[in-house]
């Protein structure tokens, strides 16, 4: 599973809503419970080393997150809820998640910010 951080139009950035990407389908993921290495974890998998920041879509920006007519455009919904990473992790493949059953909506999704710039943590 490929993740992405994606921001207005579809652009991606160190820093945006979280798109999962797979082989059958795309989509969000639903911020409730997202611990810290969970976000930690995906910041990775998206390429990144360091994690800044990890919100719900609605606490951010409108210019920090994937826009609504894009998530239109390109049918992209919330497809996963409950991503949890034990602190053991190393990747996401050590992860569980549960198919979104339609109670976390496109305001709920994750947002993440994330950097390869360690001197903020030195």
């Amino acid at each position: 599973m490929d993740v992405s951080l994606v921001r207005g139009n579809g652009i991606q950035s160190q820093n945006g809503t979280v798109v999962l990407n797979g082989t059958r389908s795309s989509g969000l993921v639903c911020a409730g419970g997202i611990s810290q290495k969970t976000a930690e974890i995906l910041c990775n998998e998206a390429g990144y080393e360091y994690l800044v920041e990890y919100n719900a879509t609605k606490n951010v920006g409108s210019s920090s997150k994937l826009d609504c007519d894009t998530m239109k455009e390109r049918d992209i919904s919330v497809i996963a809820e409950n991503l949890s990473c034990p602190s053991n992790s190393t990747d996401l493949g050590d992860c569980s998640a549960s198919v979104a059953n339609g109670s976390c909506d496109a305001d709920e999704a994750l947002w993440l910010s994330c950097t390869n710039d360690g001197s903020q943590y030195w």
